[in-house]
């Protein structure tokens, strides 16, 4: 009888502690669910495993979704994990570490705590889809300790917390880059921790409905780690959003390293990298300007815009990119006819797939007589441009006159600048400008 319960307990021990300690080793580069590229020659489940750890040492690829519930995952340094599909960690004990690359092409759902999701130094998640966060301190990316190595998490899609603490807590060396919108719902708690040194761009909106949500920096001073290019809403009684941010062009202008990191991502929501955009100079007769990119993206052309009240701006001028590249290009413009007193200039991008982006607003103080310019001279074409160096209420009256002063062409005008169309025939004209006390009278060769 002893004899028939040793087998008997020997038997059901064989079963049971493969199933509650598997471990698994990758081998080989390829497919996650091939026996060959592990150690041992069995894959690791896809949904399913208890306890044990599964560390990737290649380069794998998953075709489908993946459950990590009570067990490790382990990407180690130099190896990317791929999942075609959903990455979900439920609520049973599951750790994943990211020592490497994790690419998720779907949603990411992240129901375990205390930590669970840890990307460390050196390492990269990218989830192409939305996440999810519902549980206490969920992702932790980086560390305490100085950078480089960097901790990296690319979110592309939207980001959600309904948790009751922290759903993630950015470190020193950690960098977060969402292209959506974060949302909170929770029942109170910081949904998103930003310790000092941690930097966290958000292109889209932030709305916290949750009562009691928090969104909480630490990074007391420029740069602020925290930038967010859409609006904040904080509807949930009691939700607070920390009042250390910045916007996107402040992060361009005063954060340029890692507003090249967000550029230079997948997929990036920043086409064009804006190092510093200023006045370099004003003369007698002209306002210098000058910029820089770290990086462009798909890049066409910037329009240089100008004007007189910082509101209503008109382009002045198109200055071609250099398409996509990752090499800091240095960018001038001399505008020869500012106006009198306050001149306010603005950069637009715009891509080759025609998405624009207008950049911050500059300014510079020009003094002067009044002058009016008409140009090009000699003409060739059929576009005449008047500009006025003031404004003023009165009208501007233009003629023009063959060599002999008869009448050729007659207009006005209440704007500062005229692009008067015209078909002249090649030879000498007269053009004559009034405006108020102003008068200029121009010997015009058209070719």
């Amino acid at each position: 009888m002893k004899f028939l319960y040793w087998v008997l307990l020997t038997a059901f021990s064989s079963i049971i502690i493969p199933a509650t300690a598997q471990t698994f080793s990758s081998s080989s580069n390829g497919s996650f669910s091939t026996g060959s590229n592990w150690s041992g020659g069995t894959a690791p489940p896809l949904s399913g495993q208890s306890y044990g750890s599964v560390t990737v040492n290649n380069n794998m690829s998953i075709s489908g979704n993946y459950t990590v519930a009570s067990f490790i995952l382990n990407v180690q340094s130099g190896n990317t994990l791929t999942i075609n599909g959903n990455l979900t960690q439920s609520n049973s004990g599951g750790t994943i570490n990211v020592s490497g690359t994790l690419i998720i092409t779907g949603t990411l759902s992240v129901q375990s705590d205390a930590s669970s999701f840890r990307i460390l130094p050196g390492g990269t998640v990218i989830v192409q889809g939305n996440t999810s966060i519902s549980n206490n301190n969920s992702i932790v990316v980086g560390t305490n300790v100085a950078p480089p190595p960097y901790a990296n998490l690319v979110l592309e899609s939207n980001v959600s917390f309904a948790s009751g603490g922290s759903g993630m807590t950015v470190n020193q060396n950690g960098r977060v880059a969402v292209y959506g919108n974060i949302t909170g719902s929770s029942g109170g708690g910081s949904v998103l921790q930003i310790n000092n040194g941690g930097q966290m761009y958000v292109n889209g909106n932030i709305n916290l409905s949750g009562g009691g949500d928090q969104i909480n920096n630490n990074n007391s001073t420029s740069p602020f780690g925290l930038y967010v290019n859409g609006t904040t809403t904080n509807s949930g009684g009691g939700a607070t959003t920390t009042s250390n941010k910045a916007d996107k062009a402040t992060m361009q202008s005063t954060n340029p390293a890692f507003s090249s990191w967000v550029a230079s991502l997948p997929n990036s929501p920043l086409p064009v990298t804006l190092i510093e955009f200023k006045i370099s100079g004003v003369s007698e007769s002209s306002i210098s300007l000058k910029w820089s990119t770290a990086s462009e993206l798909n890049f066409d052309h910037f329009e240089v815009e100008k004007s007189v009240d910082g509101k209503i701006f008109t382009t002045i001028e198109r200055v071609q990119g250099h398409g996509t590249t990752n090499i800091k290009h240095d960018y001038a413009f001399i505008d020869t006819s500012p106006f009198i007193g306050k001149n306010y200039y603005r950069l637009t991008s715009v891509d080759f797939d025609g998405f624009t982006e207008s950049f911050k607003v500059i300014a510079a103080d020009y003094t002067s007589s009044k002058k009016i310019s008409v140009y090009p001279n000699p003409l060739v074409g059929d576009n005449l441009h008047i500009d006025l160096n003031f404004e003023d209420e009165n009208i501007t009256l233009i003629n023009i006159t063959d060599s002999h002063g008869g009448m050729i062409f007659s207009t006005s005008s209440t704007e500062t600048r005229t692009n008067l169309p015209t078909s002249l025939e090649p030879g000498v004209y007269i053009v004559s400008v009034i405006n108020g006390s102003v008068k200029q009278v121009s010997r015009l060769l058209v070719k």
